[in-house]
């Protein structure tokens, strides 16, 4: 994800190099770039399951030990999502 963010703020300074000529990444860019990357993942589950996880990650039958949900942040018109608990060390 981290890799992601990285690359759109690189492709955002440079869209803004071409039309303005301002050089380097700026903290707008970065700023920019981790709210698209957010906005993109929004489909991923709203769970720290570690089975949901290791569907999506392809690390089915790997020992999960702790998931954690990185955002609170809600829109306006939307209420916060549950999110759920279970007991670390599970094996899949």
């Amino acid at each position: 994800m981290i890799e992601s963010i990285v690359r759109r703020a690189k492709k955002l300074a440079l869209k803004r190099y071409i039309s303005q000529g301002d050089k380097g990444i700026s903290s707008t860019d970065l700023v920019a770039a981790v709210r698209e990357e957010f906005k993109e993942n929004e489909d991923l589950p709203n769970t720290s399951n570690p089975d949901d996880w290791a569907k999506i990650a392809g690390r089915k039958g790997e020992r999960i030990v702790y998931v954690k949900v990185l955002t609170t942040e809600t829109r306006k018109d939307e209420k916060p999502k549950s999110v759920q608990s279970v007991p670390t060390g599970q094996y899949l």
